[in-house]
């Protein structure tokens, strides 16, 4: 994972554009930065993230700055390409080196105001398509999908064993115990606690879904409990609705499948408007029919960290169909 370069980045033009304090000239030289490549357009984009919005600034321009410093304890902000992501922790020069080339305290202040309301919080979050795979501390092994965001406490994880998803959703493979506790996941309203196992969790706006694949996991709510707990045991699937309150149990279809986390896709004789509703959800892309008679048509197969255009050519050669790309998704129609 490499380091963001605070050498190349111009910190001062970035928090100068988010206050409006750019000149014609600084503004030129600035997005002239931003186009000269894929990186710099990433690294401007998560440094924006960072720095927050104009409100927020201006919120926290009167706060002192020496004494922001004197409980700052920031260590660094690591970016990968591949996935679009960004890794934060409280402790070292990240906000320092921010500050000290762009001449404006106001960013370290920020931060330290979010920071330290999650107990010296190690952040992980991701954008974009892509996903991160990060070994926690006690080896348990998780798996974040798109728009996701997870904290944990960096002093306290291997005595409670405890992270946050605030969005997005997860895989966790789980180390054995050796004496720990359980593993858990505050997601809301809501503590999933496992005893070694692997499963995925996902946060919507409506539900939040957990899919058990081995060992048992329990969701419950936290606090004054309204509903009882819910155990899930290897292949089913719990979602709690959060308008109505409650929990629902089923079993995961051993024949008709697609996990996100490791894009192994198993149909058998399932209709290909189902199939392209699945797909959709794990790759990302549009798939649409010429003809609506297409959605009823019939297909099984079982592919393992496929591409999307394996999968879809499989489905055409076998149905004698035809796949078109376009640049917002792929059309299958009859040949």
């Amino acid at each position: 994972m490499d380091s963001l370069n605070f050498k190349e980045i111009p910190y001062e033009l970035i928090v100068g554009e988010i206050e409006g304090t750019l000149s014609e000239e600084e503004t030129c030289r600035l997005h002239d930065w931003i186009n000269t490549s894929v990186k710099n357009k990433l690294e401007y984009e998560n440094t924006v993230r960072l720095i927050g919005s104009v409100d927020l600034l201006a919120e926290y321009r009167n706060v002192s700055v020496e004494d922001a410093w004197k409980k700052l304890d920031f260590d660094k902000v690591d970016k990968t390409d591949d996935a679009n992501i960004v890794q934060m922790k409280n402790r070292g020069r990240y906000i320092r080196t921010i500050v000290s080339i762009a001449a404006v305290c106001l960013v370290g202040i920020m931060l330290y105001l979010f920071y330290f309301k999650h107990d010296k919080a190690i952040i992980l979050q991701t954008t974009g398509q892509g996903s991160l795979v990060q070994t926690l501390p006690d080896g348990t092994t998780i798996t974040l999908g798109e728009h996701t965001e997870i904290l944990f406490s960096e002093h306290n994880f291997l005595k409670d064993r405890t992270i946050e998803i605030k969005k997005g959703r997860v895989f966790v493979d789980i180390a054995p115990l050796k004496g720990e506790s359980p593993f858990k996941i505050s997601a809301e309203n809501l503590l999933i606690t496992d005893i070694g196992t692997s499963f995925s969790l996902s946060v919507d706006p409506e539900v939040i879904k957990v899919d058990v694949e081995t060992g048992i996991v329990s969701m419950a709510e936290q606090g004054d409990k309204s509903v009882q707990d819910l155990i899930l045991k290897a292949n089913e699937i719990g979602v709690y609705d959060k308008k109505h309150n409650v929990f629902k149990k089923d079993s995961v279809d051993q024949l008709n499948f697609v996990r996100w986390h490791d894009k192994k896709v198993r149909f058998t004789d399932a209709k290909l408007g189902q199939v392209a509703e699945a797909l959709k959800d794990v790759y990302h892309t549009e798939i649409v029919f010429s003809e609506e008679g297409l959605k009823d048509r019939r297909w099984g197969g079982y592919f393992e960290n496929s591409s999307i255009d394996d999968i879809l050519l499989s489905i055409a050669h076998t149905l004698d169909l035809q796949v078109t790309k376009g640049k917002s998704g792929y059309v299958i129609s009859n040949k």
